[in-house]
């Protein structure tokens, strides 16, 4: 690969670790509005919304965690 190719991964890379780096303070945003929600607010549709929103998250970055190991073994 040559040194321009390089540098795109590289660009790539960063990229990918802001945009992981904006869903983990999603992620913990959200976490925090439902812990400061009331008790029967949390156990509402709006709360079970709130948790699925948050395991999505949760399942997301793994991925963007794969993407930047193995575009990391390129450089």
């Amino acid at each position: 690969m040559n040194q321009k190719r390089r540098k795109e991964v590289a660009q790539i890379i960063k990229e990918l670790a802001e945009i992981q780096t904006r869903i983990e303070a999603l992620q913990a945003e959200e976490e925090s509005a439902l812990d400061n929600m009331p008790e029967s607010l949390r156990e509402s549709s709006r709360g079970d919304e709130m948790q699925s929103f948050i395991e999505y998250f949760e399942e997301a970055i793994p991925y963007l965690d794969d993407a930047i190991s193995s575009l990391e073994n390129i450089g």
